[in-house]
């Protein structure tokens, strides 16, 4: 009785701290291509497209609905509800120049049935329409109200499809779609609800709803859990000499002025142009910075140590500066800036060189050439440089950084946490808090963007000491120390003064924008790299931290001592329980060295677990080994994973490879021929030396197709071996199950990886999974290796929880042993996943199972 007491509050703790840590928001939902784009690339979601849903009396549907800002045109069908006989509802984003957030219900007469307005669009709104047949009306609800309408011409018991966005559907089509997002499409039958779909997916155009696994199809969507999530590469390549970055996001452009051209992003286009330079002084870039003037709409490249400018006209490539002698170091490296289009004036902060840190003040007005050195009332701000800075309407935000109270390089350097404020009309820094040390020896890219309305700023940061680091965005409060982690992490090569990186803000696309370059003194070259996330962007999962939480914290502490206190009774319990089993196991331990065909006690797999080592593990995640058993996998970029992935997978696959056109396709398919083919040539040669340095693989193209083989035969993957285990039924024994069951224990196949064209391999190697413990399984004796069997089951489970064969074994094992209650507890486990997954109850009762 203690024990069962004791394992119900474990688990309820368990509960609580999952709800605690699960209980922040996260972005989710289907963005819809609209008028911005071309008929052929819009968005359309079709929820019937195998059979007409038949509805009798009365049917609901229901859904959240978010129309994108800042979009002009933006109309088009949201909804069509069609029935058999051609009659149709169609809920509409209309064309009015008075007002572009107006909806209206339609009829197939065209008549307009109800019309409303939308509302604040950059909110999410829940609509339903109640459709009530056999009284030939329909109810629209709002938040706020609902619209009654008549003769809407649906007849009681028909049969409707449901289409969302651009359709062809036999009788209607349609490409007109408004820019919009949906999520949590509901739909009740006579108020029992019949279809869900959540609309959380990563990827994917085919969709299961979550209570029949009734399929819909999307076309063109975009993914906003994915897009919230991960940072999107939008731009890659290398550039000879340094490369500064600005931009004017007014007109929605990202400029990166390297040494020979100027490439200017557009960010509604997602296009970069380069534009040649007409003559362009010998100006040394890399120890300069650059700032877009909005008053004159030129780019400014400036020295402070010789206090000049020179400008870029970012439409014909022109320079204008006078020709000046600077120094060959600067002495203010990473320093901050904030251009005020205001008073047009630049303000700088801080910097680097010449073995000092600096908290100069500098304020210059650009159109003179004046340059003044304020004085600020206070002495918060100390010399520092790589650190963030965010502004406000009137006041700027200056985070972190590396530096020290004197300026001294040699006296007692170190870190900053703290957030100051800077008022410009005051001339006064303000210390605001220390901020929680989330990232050791953290640094901050060099600007914030700061959320004025919801006092939030937003982050990139990164350890100082560490050449293979990532940059992790950050969310902080302007008036608490609380920070989050947001987003997945960006890779980044940091090596101190010849590393930069910056962030910016896109309002057209409700985005944030990170820009990296890394200087290779040796190439006199940069590798430069431009990433998008959606705003706002997704937690990363770990939760907020600081004063804001603190009620969070007592949750934590609490519920740690109630699981540590039952989960030592736990333990004491099994302990007293199983210890004649133990000394009983130890002497069959002693026995057991090497797998045979008679092993089946199950002890074997505990001991082949921890011989496996593999170079390259799949399973529970993509890691990469050397020779030497170290790991090597951040030497694995985002781009030469996939590659590698790719490559390797088809390797085996097929025994072929994959063609090169093929790899275009999927990893450069917006690139032109030429652009593609250097980018695979380059990158190809990357991955021939990263795979060179391990002295494991050979990466070939002698067929016409890429293949990776193993050259040394003691360097091994879990992939292969478990390829080799599953590729026979015929010759598959209990050691090579065993050897199977220590390989996916580890976790599911590459978990950590999320590719469009990845599912077909993880779905085949689920089928594997299953279908070789199933077929291995007849072997057992159930009076003999009844442990083994429920091991097996469980395995089983991880990759179907609604496997009738799994449940049989495990069921039947645990009541053979006389577990009587744990295969009560499996089987009802079981018939609720049953009836949530398929919405009807499981046809054969517990006693049944047992004992037949």
């Amino acid at each position: 009785m203690i024990f069962r007491y004791s394992m119900l509050v474990f688990f309820q703790g368990i509960f609580v701290l999952i709800g605690v840590d699960t209980a922040f928001c996260q972005e989710f939902g289907l963005e819809f291509k609209g008028q911005e784009f071309t008929p052929d690339q819009r968005t359309g979601l079709n929820l019937t497209p195998d059979e007409y849903f038949k509805f009798e009396d009365e049917f609901e549907i229901s859904f959240s609905l978010k129309m994108r800002s800042n979009v002009p045109r933006n109309f088009g069908y949201i909804m069509r509800v069609l029935d058999s006989e051609g009659n149709n509802v169609d809920l509409i984003a209309k064309k009015d120049p008075e007002a572009s957030n107006l909806l209206s219900l339609v009829n197939s007469l065209n008549d307009s049935l109800i019309t409303f307005y939308l509302g604040e669009k950059k909110r999410w709104t829940n609509y339903r329409i109640k459709f009530l047949l056999q009284d030939d009306r329909l109810v629209f609800y709002t938040p706020d109200t609902f619209y009654v309408q008549k003769n809407v011409r649906f007849k009681n018991s028909g049969f409707y499809q449901i289409v969302l966005g651009a359709n062809k559907l036999d009788n209607i089509k349609t490409t007109d779609v408004p820019s919009m997002m949906v999520k949590n499409i509901v739909i009740n039958e006579k108020g029992k609800r019949k279809f869900f779909w959540k609309l959380d997916e990563e990827e994917g155009v085919i969709l299961k709803d979550e209570l029949k696994e009734e399929r819909a199809i999307v076309k063109n969507p975009i993914w906003l859990k994915r897009k919230h999530q991960n940072w999107k590469r939008e731009l890659e390549m290398e550039v000879n000499g340094g490369c500064l970055v600005t931009a004017n996001m007014g007109a929605n452009e990202i400029y990166l002025v390297s040494d020979e051209f100027l490439l200017r992003y557009s960010i509604k286009d997602n296009n970069a142009t380069k534009i040649k330079y007409k003559n362009k002084p010998n100006l040394r870039l890399v120890d300069r910075q650059a700032f877009f003037n909005t008053k004159d709409h030129l780019i400014y490249v400036y020295d402070i140590d010789s206090q000049r400018f020179f400008t870029l006209n970012s439409k014909t490539g022109v320079w204008e500066g006078e020709k000046v002698r600077t120094p060959l170091e600067t002495n203010y490296l990473h320093h901050n800036k904030y251009y005020d289009a205001q008073d047009g004036c630049l303000y700088l902060f801080g910097g680097y060189g010449q073995h000092t840190y600096k908290n100069t003040v500098y304020k210059v007005d650009p159109s003179s050439n004046e340059w003044e050195v304020i004085k600020p009332k206070t002495d918060v701000f100390n010399p520092r440089y790589l650190a963030g800075l965010g502004v406000t309407k009137d006041t700027l935000y200056i985070l972190g950084g590396y530096g020290s109270l004197s300026g001294d390089q040699m006296v007692n350097p170190g870190n900053y946490y703290d957030l100051i404020s800077y008022s410009p009309e005051d001339d006064e820094f303000k210390n605001k808090f220390k901020v929680p040390d989330l990232v050791d020896d953290m640094c901050v890219a060099n600007t914030m963007f700061v959320d004025a309305v919801n006092r939030n700023y937003y982050a990139l940061v990164y350890e100082k000491n560490t050449y293979n680091d990532y940059l992790q965005l950050i969310k902080g409060d302007l008036d608490s120390p609380v920070l989050t982690l947001m987003g997945n992490r960006i890779p980044y090569t940091f090596m101190d003064i010849h590393s930069y990186s910056d962030l910016f803000f896109s309002s057209e696309k409700e985005a944030l924008y990170a820009f990296t370059s890394h200087f290779d003194n040796k190439k006199d070259s940069s590798n430069i790299s431009l990433y998008s996330i959606g705003f706002p962007p997704n937690e990363a999962g770990a939760g907020p931290r600081g004063e804001k939480e603190a009620s969070y914290f007592w949750v934590y502490v609490i519920s740690f001592f109630v699981l540590l206190g039952s989960l030592i009774v736990v333990v004491l319990y099994n302990t007293r329980k199983s210890e004649p089993l133990a000394r009983a196991n130890e002497k069959l331990s002693e026995k057991a060295v090497e797998f045979s065909d008679n092993d089946s006690s199950g002890l074997l797999l505990h001991q082949s677990a921890n011989k496996l080592k593999y170079n390259v593990v799949f399973f529970g995640g993509f890691q990469v080994f050397d020779s030497e058993n170290v790991d090597v996998t951040n030497r694995f970029t985002p781009l030469l994973k996939e590659l590698f992935l790719l490559i390797f997978l088809y390797t085996y696959k097929n025994n072929k490879g994959i063609p090169s056109d093929k790899l275009t396709q999927i990893l450069w398919p917006d690139k032109s021929e030429k652009s593609a083919k250097n980018n695979r040539a380059v990158n190809i040669a990357k991955l021939r030396t990263v795979l060179g340095d391990l002295n494991a693989f050979e990466l070939t193209s002698a067929t016409g197709y890429w293949k990776i083989n193993i050259t040394d035969t003691d360097k091994t993957s879990d992939y292969v071996d478990f390829l080799n285990i599953t590729e026979s039924k015929i010759n598959l024994n209990k050691p090579k199950v065993f050897k199977l069951m220590s390989i996916i224990k580890k976790g599911g196949f590459l978990a950590d990886v999320d590719y469009y064209w990845l599912d077909d391999f993880k779905s085949d190697v689920s089928d594997k999974i299953i279908e070789s413990l199933i077929t291995i399984s007849d072997s057992y004796d159930i009076k003999k290796e009844a442990d083994s069997i429920v091991h097996l089951a469980d395995c089983i489970f991880n990759f179907d929880m609604v496997n009738e064969e799994a449940l049989i074994l495990k069921c039947k094992a645990l009541y053979y042993q006389g577990r009587h209650s744990l295969a009560k507890d499996s089987y009802d486990k079981f018939v609720r996943h049953y009836k949530e997954l398929y919405a009807e109850d499981y046809n054969q009762s517990f006693n049944d199972l047992v004992k037949h």
